[in-house]
């Protein structure tokens, strides 16, 4: 009996000394084949090796836009949770995006997470984010736009408007 508690205390050592799967890149974009994106992988990474820590500070916090489809009547509800993390490559993602009906009546939520990076100069940016959600495995989006005060940011070429806000009760972070 005490040789199999050895044996299992120091499974557990050897194990919690080892670097694992959070030691592993995640920062890299995959094709809808499930292929790595070389050249997006490298423009991500430009990207992170040339980010702007002063703008990501500015951008940390929960931000929420609102847009209906003109031609379903749908309404996307949508908080992204950006962490620009200090003196670290990469910035958290996560979101969650609550699309109802016309009449908010039927509704289902999205949720997923990543990475991202930012450059630019005070309040103009351009970057990426790499994303993993049901739907999606490393998937890179580009992000552009321009930061208007500490509480608006305007999205190119969508001119889309986030606002910051508290975190949601009904769409907390992900954990």
């Amino acid at each position: 009996m005490r040789r199999i508690i050895l044996c299992a205390a120091s499974t557990l050592l050897l194990g919690a000394l080892a670097p694992g799967p959070a030691a592993a890149r995640e920062d890299f974009c995959l094709n809808a084949n499930g292929s790595v994106n070389k050249t997006a992988t490298r423009g991500y990474r430009k990207i992170e090796d040339d980010r702007n820590e002063n703008l990501m500070r500015r951008i940390h916090g929960v931000w929420f836009n609102q847009t209906r489809n003109p031609f379903t009547g749908q309404i996307s509800h949508m908080w992204e949770y950006y962490e620009g993390r200090p003196r670290s490559r990469a910035g958290l993602y996560a979101y969650c995006n609550i699309v109802c009906d016309a009449n908010n009546q039927f509704c289902s939520r999205f949720q997923g997470v990543g990475l991202w990076a930012v450059q630019g100069k005070a309040t103009k940016f351009n970057g990426m984010r790499i994303v993993s959600d049901l739907q999606r495995d490393h998937f890179c989006q580009i992000l552009e736009g321009r930061i208007s005060n500490n509480n608006d940011i305007w999205t190119s070429p969508g001119g889309g408007q986030s606002v910051r806000v508290a975190p949601p009760q009904n769409c907390p972070p992900l954990q």
